[in-house]
């Protein structure tokens, strides 16, 4: 379940950066190891925050890790942070966009995803997402 505004009693566990990759009206989604947490589903480039990191730091750090690609800080664009209620754990999900003027060579880092594909937003909403990804690119796209 995803909120807007965070919930009073909202207890995050972690907290999640993640990245719209953008190139010519496509985004870049990944599909996650089948032995990962949520095996096989669709997510976009995201991940936890480590210790002593602020959130581009973690999404620039996850982003290479995930897809081999190096991007700076100032060229992610911020867009809003979703409260995400998973029933063993809360967690803010801050989103980032990332317009690309190039198609990036995307090497993907295979402990981590098994395949990736460049979609419109709404052709994204056929695959098996993650939980809760479908609801927050209809909110972030108006779908």
């Amino acid at each position: 379940m995803i909120f807007l505004d965070k919930p009073k009693d909202f207890n995050p566990k972690i907290e999640v950066v993640s990245c719209l990759m953008e190139y010519d009206g496509v985004i870049l989604f990944l599909q996650r190891n089948d032995d990962k947490f949520k095996g096989g589903k669709w997510c976009r480039p995201a991940g936890k925050l480590n210790a002593g990191e602020n959130k581009l730091q973690a999404l620039v750090r996850e982003i290479n890790e995930e897809t081999g690609l190096e991007v700076k800080e100032s060229n992610l664009e911020f867009l809003k942070t979703i409260y995400v209620r998973y029933p063993e754990f809360d967690y803010p999900y801050h989103t980032y966009k990332l317009s690309l003027r190039v198609k990036p060579d995307v090497k993907l880092n295979n402990n981590e995803h098994q395949k990736y594909i460049w979609l419109k937003p709404e052709e994204i909403l056929n695959l098996d997402l993650l939980p809760d990804e479908a609801d927050c690119l209809k909110l972030i796209y108006n779908l």
